[in-house]
């Protein structure tokens, strides 16, 4: 198995897709709710995690790969959170904030350990304006030089409408 992972050494990758923040609200369920029939939460960790096209980037990096990883964050909190979180996996992130949309956010309500209850969505999924379109493109065709595998990851949030990825493919 350890030949497998050293071959990765070798790889230059890009990947292009769309980004999300994986947040998980930790906690313990303490009772029905008089409100609704829905539990109450009492909350006791919250952590962030790279998602969408972000989670596997880092995967590919964990495996040892160099990547560079193209996609759009919204000019918002979660943007700035994925943003961090990324700086420290060795991804080479390359991101285009788009202030037309919010960063796509997956929050999800875990109780006693292992119960997902609830999950939202924060979410744009329209296709980007064309200045963004275009500055995307121009990102991949940098991040392609010298680049040994592109991977497109699309959750289709928006970030790789049909024109991207013609000029993905091309």
């Amino acid at each position: 198995m350890s030949f497998l992972f050293s071959s990765f050494r070798s790889v230059r990758a890009v990947v292009l897709g769309d980004l999300m923040l994986d947040e998980y609200v930790f906690g313990r369920a303490v009772r029905v709710s008089q409100e609704a029939p829905v539990l109450v939460v009492r909350q006791t960790r919250l952590t962030a995690v790279p998602g969408g096209a972000a989670n596997v980037a880092t995967n590919m990096v964990a495996m040892g790969a160099n990547v560079s990883l193209l996609g759009i964050i919204g000019d918002d909190a979660p943007g700035q959170t994925l943003t961090e979180t990324l700086s420290i996996t060795g991804v080479d992130a390359r991101l285009i904030t788009d202030p037309a949309r919010p960063t796509t956010r997956k929050t999800r309500v875990v109780a006693n350990h292992s119960h997902q209850v609830l999950r939202i969505d924060h979410e744009e999924t329209h296709d980007l304006n064309d200045a963004v379109q275009q500055d995307l493109m121009s990102l991949l065709s940098e991040a392609l030089q010298g680049a040994s595998l592109l991977l497109l990851s699309d959750y289709r949030k928006g970030t790789v409408p049909p024109a991207v990825v013609e000029a993905a493919i091309r």
